[in-house]
């Protein structure tokens, strides 16, 4: 099938209305692009009568799409429904009815929701303007859904930052009066600020006309006696827009329920510091930029406020990180996503978009399991494979250097930019971190080391994840017993197979004895380095023909050089250690096995333990423990097994009972 006409359709338009506008660029677009189009509504808002056509006008043509753009419910919704041409339901985000008391308002937010039910049965497929939306979508009964952002040009808000010409500190919110946008909170954690010492005034920009709660919030104004703080507009002009983010300090969002967070990416374009609460598609719309509230203590918005507001170097590093985010969005291809949706509703488009999420540039071992899950995914026909790069704190950006040494990897990590907000997304990094993915479903590729799990985690994981592929059998029961609800399934470590011809050139290999131990790990404390040398140190010495190599890289765990300089000093006369303490490529790391006499692993946990599967796949003799992930693989069949005891873990994750495996340094 191909299409000659795509036309729009929407219940309301009214000029300066998000999805009015939408509606009238993506007409801009579409005609652009060679197709007949035109806007159709049930109620056209003055001065559009030249650009939106009645919903009576439409005709039913063969080869016509129709986007229809549904939001609350209507009255026209049985004529849209009935319409014989193939319809691509475009859906921005209804508000629950329970943040209402108002029958009418009630009324057809149950409507809306219920006419989004039948579209489902009715259209080819959905779009949604933000993934949380798209979940909203997927309960409705849509089995495919795209997402394109309801905007991605902010260029009008950048200029803003030019115009600035004075450091504010007042604060700033835009959006409707109504309850779930918490303008109450505002209120109150603004009187907080003031009465702990802040200075500067709470600016509130909105329509005013759901009456109840604009009353309640001047009421508390009057409570809290914050008229000379307070300034309470209603609708403004864009002009005046523009000028209340140019004169404003920071964007504080204390709202229950974004299904975007437009105001949110304008002020951050504005060069606002932006704070708000971790509700509905705000994580997703701030992108792990910003400031997020994990709660709803009007004096913990305060508090974080006071610290972005008195520290220059933090508000800095903000708005970088603002930029960046905003950066990613307004790379969005809006032409390219309907060229997309078309080929998508004609059925030339049978693929799924994927993309795994984390560290993959780099030899440390999350990063390596990254990169060859994304590259063996991407050989698959029927996924569009892409790799974007997080970790636990939050986005960064490879080194060019990392990248060149993995041109495979770096293709996929480049297609990130056209696949913003993939149907499926895989994530591994550490901390774990699911609370803002932005893919339809969300799975976590996961390992642990410990006998027990932090209920934070817990709760993420059962909130945020579709479901948990672990490393190991040890770790989904260790997921289970800690209360994960969510489905899981051991699907384990992909183990790549040593190249025997690999050679190894470190400069810190140039005096090898003839017997050589490898051991290769992040030497975090539970990786057991501190057993291993002590046993090598208490049954060795420089006379023996051994040398212990001991591969790591460098992170704030790794106490290596204060544990040599310890035993050294206990043994004068030690046996030979050559320590790596930086990153080598894959086939480097394969020429250490090849050098290795025996690999040795005295790990107190571990979610599986990679090196010790490549030691065997590449014929190395193994003496390991055969505790937590690892027990998956090492006996007494495969390995010269080290006994262990459990004991109370001493990691930095520090989980109150947790216990790892503590190696028996005589049996080492």
């Amino acid at each position: 099938m191909s299409f000659g006409a795509i036309h729009q359709f929407h219940s309301g338009t009214s000029v300066g209305d998000a999805i009015t506008n939408q509606m009238l660029d993506l007409q801009r677009r579409l005609r652009s692009l060679g197709y007949y189009s035109e806007v159709y509504s049930q109620y056209i808002g003055a001065g559009l009568e030249e650009r939106v056509k009645p919903l009576s006008a439409f005709v039913e043509r063969p080869s016509t799409l129709l986007l229809v753009h549904h939001s609350m419910g209507y009255t026209a919704f049985p004529t849209v429904a009935q319409l014989r041409v193939p319809t691509v339901t475009v859906f921005h985000s209804i508000t629950p009815a329970s943040f209402f008391d108002d029958p009418g308002m009630r009324h057809h937010i149950r409507l809306g929701f219920g006419q989004l039910h039948e579209l489902a049965t009715r259209s080819l497929f959905g779009v949604a303007d933000s993934n949380h939306n798209r979940q909203q979508m997927y309960d409705a009964g849509f089995h495919t859904v795209e997402v394109m952002p309801v905007r991605t040009d902010f260029s009008e808000h950048r200029t803003i930052r030019a115009e600035r010409t004075t450091r504010w500190h007042d604060w700033l919110f835009v959006g409707r009066v109504v309850p779930n946008k918490r303008q109450l909170d505002l209120v109150r954690a603004h009187a907080i600020h003031r009465r702990s010492g802040g200075v500067g005034t709470l600016h509130l920009v909105g329509d005013l006309s759901y009456t109840p709660y604009v009353d309640a919030v001047r009421s508390e104004i009057d409570r809290l006696e914050a008229h000379d703080h307070v300034v309470v507009y209603g609708k403004v002009s864009q002009r005046q827009l523009l000028d209340r983010y140019r004169d404003a300090g920071l964007f504080v969002c204390l709202s229950e329920h974004e299904g975007f967070g437009v105001p949110l990416l304008e002020a951050m374009a504005a060069g606002l510091p932006v704070v708000a609460r971790d509700e509905a598609a705000v994580a997703e719309t701030m992108g792990g930029s910003g400031g997020l509230l994990t709660d709803r203590d009007p004096a913990t918005a305060a508090a974080l406020v006071r610290v972005i507001d008195s520290d220059e170097e933090l508000r800095a590093r903000m708005i970088g990180h603002q930029d960046r985010r905003l950066a990613r969005l307004e790379a969005f291809d809006i032409d390219g996503f309907l060229d997309r949706v078309v080929r998508r509703a004609a059925g030339g488009l049978t693929t799924t978009s994927l993309q795994v999420q984390g560290p993959f540039e780099t030899s440390y071992s999350l990063a390596i399991l990254n990169r060859e899950l994304a590259l063996h995914l991407d050989q698959r026909s029927d996924l569009e494979v892409s790799i974007y790069s997080t970790e636990g704190p939050g986005d960064y950006l490879p080194s060019p250097v990392d990248l060149a040494a993995h041109a495979d990897a770096t293709e996929l990590y480049e297609r990130r930019i056209a696949a913003p907000v993939p149907e499926v997304a895989i994530r591994q990094m550490f901390p774990p971190r699911v609370n803002d993915s932005t893919a339809g479903m969300t799975f976590q590729y996961f390992g642990w080391e410990e006998s027990r799990l932090p209920r934070s985690i817990v709760d993420d994981f059962n909130r945020h994840l579709d479901g948990i592929g672990t490393m190991s059998s040890y770790v989904k029961d260790i997921l289970g017993a800690s209360g994960v609800t969510v489905p899981m399934h051991v699907v384990g470590v992909g183990v790549h197979q040593p190249d025997p011809t690999a050679t190894c050139d470190a400069e810190e290999l140039s005096d090898l004895r003839t017997k050589r131990f490898l051991h290769i790990s992040s030497a975090f404390p539970r990786k057991g380095v501190d057993v291993l040398l002590r046993g090598w140190f208490e049954t060795f010495d420089d006379r023996d023909d051994v040398s212990l190599v001991l591969k790591t890289f460098p992170n704030p765990h790794n106490e290596v050089a204060a544990q040599l300089a310890e035993l050294r000093t206990e043994f004068p006369n030690g046996p030979h250690v050559c320590w790596i303490d930086r990153d080598l490529d894959r086939a480097q790391i394969d020429g250490l096995y090849r050098i290795a006499t025996a690999y040795v692993h005295t790990a107190r946990g571990e979610g599986f333990g990679l090196p010790v599967a490549e030691a065997m796949l590449a014929g190395v003799p193994v003496i390991s423990v055969a505790s937590t992930g690892l027990g998956d693989f090492v006996n007494d069949e495969t390995a010269a097994v080290v006994g262990h005891r459990m004991a109370a873990a001493a990691s930095h994750v520090s989980v109150p009972g947790s216990e790892w495996a503590e190696p028996s340094l005589e049996d080492l």
